[in-house]
């Protein structure tokens, strides 16, 4: 199994395609869960919070 260039997550693809980030189902599920059991995970919430200025930012173009 090789490197595909043309390969990509199913995030990038929603972005490409205009389509709502799926962040909240992912990243999003570890924060929650990481902040039920007190667990601090500081990197995911910062990806979460780029994640969903990313999604405001679509959807605001999208808006016109």
């Amino acid at each position: 199994m090789g490197y595909n260039p043309t390969g990509g997550s199913s995030m990038l693809y929603d972005r490409l395609a205009g389509r709502p980030l799926e962040h909240e189902f992912i990243t999003g599920a570890v924060v929650n869960a990481a902040a039920r059991h007190g667990i601090a995970v500081p990197l995911n919430e910062a990806l979460l919070a780029l994640l969903r200025a990313l999604d405001r930012s679509m959807r605001a173009e999208a808006k016109g």
